[in-house]
């Protein structure tokens, strides 16, 4: 199923019967409009939320849409900004899977064209199944490729390629997004083809992005450019982890891997861009295969981990730019806007407090790295 059969067979009920109308899902999730000319407050919330409040819910489920084998006529609510309006039940074999909604402030639209409204339904009832057939059956073989072993790992890149538009030893990389359900499920919606969408929980989704032949990356663009416009146009939270560049969907568990430690980073800066890469992680790539007591173990013991974890926000702060700065003295007081003898004296006391020398390199590392993995262990 695409996006635009559901927008022609939305077009079309609304030619039909000559109102503005919309096609929401058996959940109230807005899955595509016609151009109207017409909007109550109700419709006009749910194109720019993609969802209608449970409040509404309640109110249509109160006049039996659920259960409708036919149109049913609902009345206004001026309370909740309700138009009355015409539903048509999109089902298949007796299951509801959505609803059309028409404008239909009058009655003026005569039962005698119910009969092909009904049709119209019945075909978005139809692609409606067979898109929750297809994206169950998706899951549960991304979900092989990413935990199975290899044997179920080859056979679930042989049933995917054949399931969908990629090919079993096309590049990939997978995206790691969280945010809220509706912003996630909007996002699923309008996606293009090159791209697989799977749900990993209440607030979390997966999307696997092909990567052409000539190594070019529309398709992550798309599913990026996506999620920034969604993330500013709706001023809510949309953060997003992509993972490395892998040769076939049977490595898709390594991107994954690493789409996952991206997040963990993205989600740490909630106001920083909506993405961040595996590929610019640096020295956080570590977190791919140190739990946090690797990290408490291994770098976070003696005086440094004391220092880094219970010591002065003010001395950490001072070493953490100096560091960045490569040691650089005159850079690191101007990034602190301190002049360079209060710096010298700030230093002299991240060693005391350390017990550390800060002109050995190796002691530099290990405490530019607590600093850089801190919050991945607090």
């Amino acid at each position: 199923m695409t996006d635009g059969e559901l927008d022609a067979l939305v077009e079309s009920m609304a030619s039909l019967l000559g109102a503005p109308c919309v096609l929401e899902d058996r959940d109230f999730a807005l899955l595509a409009h016609a151009a109207q000319l017409e909007v109550d407050e109700v419709r006009q919330s749910s194109i720019l939320q993609r969802r209608a409040t449970p409040a509404v819910q309640k109110w249509f489920q109160g006049h039996g849409i659920r259960s409708a084998q036919e149109p049913v006529r609902t009345p206004s609510d001026h309370a909740l900004g309700i138009a009355s309006r015409l539903c048509i039940p999109a089902r298949h074999l007796n299951r509801i899977y959505g609803y059309f909604w028409v404008i239909d402030p009058d009655q003026s639209i005569p039962s005698t064209l119910f009969p092909d409204a009904m049709r119209i339904a019945d075909a978005a009832g139809l692609l409606l199944s067979q898109n929750g057939r297809h994206r169950l059956r998706t899951e549960v073989l991304v979900r092989e490729l990413l935990t199975g072993d290899e044997t179920a790992v080859r056979w679930a890149v042989r049933e995917l390629a054949q399931l969908t538009h990629l090919e079993q030893g096309d590049p990939v990389r997978c995206v790691a997004i969280a945010g809220p359900s509706d912003l996630l499920d909007q996002a699923g919606r309008r996606l293009r083809n090159g791209v697989l969408w799977v749900r990993r929980g209440p607030q979390h989704a997966l999307a696997v992005v092909a990567i052409d032949q000539l190594g070019t990356e529309r398709n992550r663009e798309a599913v990026i450019g996506l999620l920034t416009r969604l993330r500013e146009e709706q001023k809510r939270t949309l953060q997003c982890g992509l993972g490395p560049s892998v040769d076939g969907l049977g490595d898709l568990s390594s991107s994954w891997s690493g789409a996952q430690v991206a997040l963990r980073v993205a989600q740490l800066n909630p106001n920083n861009s909506a993405v961040t890469a595996w590929d610019d992680l640096g020295v956080l790539r570590l977190l791919e295969i140190l739990s946090p007591q690797d990290l408490q173990r291994t770098i976070f013991d003696g005086p440094i981990g004391r220092f880094v974890v219970e010591g002065d926000p003010v001395l950490t702060q001072t070493a953490r730019i100096y560091l960045d700065a490569a040691g650089a003295h005159g850079t690191a007081a101007a990034a602190l806007n301190i002049h360079r003898q209060t710096l010298y004296q700030r230093l002299n006391r991240v060693e005391e407090l350390a017990k550390l020398d800060l002109t050995s390199g190796v002691d530099r590392l290990r405490l530019h790295l607590a600093l850089t993995l801190r919050d991945f262990v607090q």
